[in-house]
């Protein structure tokens, strides 16, 4: 397992304050604005999120009051030009909410600590560039994962729909959410087409339906022949290029890893002298799968050097 890095890292564990639609704004700006090129918009403002790859895409944050509501601060992702716009999410900040933020110049993933399954509305969103592979040197040994090279990427995904399933509680998107590939948009509406959703790829095996038949089975790795824990895998994130095409893997998540175990929501773990924050929690009783999503809190502890990612183990 290897994990794609892109610095620096920043974690915010209850530092996004939201007593006013302006506080939060604020709070999340002196989070951003030392990671991300930035420019002011009304009421708001434009950041670039630029990966270690050279690819970019535009983050812009304002308070617009959307659908009549006045605790909601929009977010929405475009592309580096602008010509291609993304879904517009909401966030409902002014409700005195404290958020949890976890963020490098490319990638930045906001929540409200505790708050998983069955989410209020307008407590989480996820948006990022992926390390996209066909943009590896020949040396990485990776194969592409499409015809030519990759000029565009990035996604985004929010509770801020019917549907709301995101990072947050589930490896898959619902209602909200947009995807770009070189060029090609994709934007979520309901009802939203299944085979096209974002997501990711889940690395622990179904549920057996009805839950009665037995707990999830966990994908583990052999120590002389015992299992001993659970993998620990790449991120890998997937979409569909067209409503009706399947999803295929894009690239995948920076500054975190997959274990292949249920993990309790915001729970802190060491593996290999890494500290990690569990961020993604799909519960057994969705019937469905689970998994979990492993941030990494401090970047120093992750070896340096020249190579596209490092191991955990």
């Amino acid at each position: 397992m290897s994990i794609a890095r892109a610095f620096p890292i920043v974690y915010s564990p209850s530092g996004v304050g939201a007593s006013t639609n302006a506080a939060f704004r604020a709070s999340l700006h002196t989070l951003l604005s030392p990671l991300m090129a930035f420019t002011t918009i009304t009421n708001g403002f434009s950041y670039t999120l630029s990966s270690p790859q050279g690819l970019a895409a535009k983050l812009n944050i304002w308070d617009s009051a959307l659908g009549g509501d006045p605790d909601a601060v929009a977010f929405q992702l475009t592309s580096f030009d602008g010509t291609r716009v993304g879904f517009l999410h909401q966030v409902r900040a002014a409700l005195g909410r404290t958020f949890s933020a976890h963020a490098c110049p490319c990638q930045l993933l906001l929540w409200i600590p505790t708050v998983g399954r069955d989410l209020p509305l307008g407590t989480a969103f996820q948006c990022g560039i992926p390390f996209v592979p066909n943009l590896s040197p020949a040396s990485a040994c990776v194969a592409p994962i499409g015809p030519g090279s990759a000029e565009e990427c990035w996604w985004s995904c929010s509770d801020w729909a019917d549907d709301s399933r995101n990072f947050r509680w589930s490896f898959e998107s619902g209602g909200a959410w947009s995807v770009c590939y070189n060029a090609h948009l994709m934007l979520s509406s309901l009802p939203f087409q299944e085979l096209a959703r974002l997501r990711l790829v889940t690395q622990a095996l179904a549920t057996p339906i009805p839950t009665s038949l037995g707990a999830p089975r966990t994908l583990l790795r052999l120590s002389n022949g015992v299992p001993n824990g659970p993998l620990y895998l790449d991120p890998m994130i997937m979409w569909g290029d067209t409503p009706t095409s399947p999803s295929t893997v894009k690239g995948q998540l920076f500054n975190c890893v997959l274990p292949s175990a249920d993990r309790a929501l915001d729970g802190g773990y060491t593996v290999d002298s890494v500290d990690f924050l569990n961020y993604l929690h799909d519960p057994i009783s969705d019937q469905s799968k689970w998994s979990s999503l492993f941030l990494v809190l401090d970047q120093t502890q992750l070896p340096t050097g020249a190579g596209l990612g490092n191991y955990v183990y």
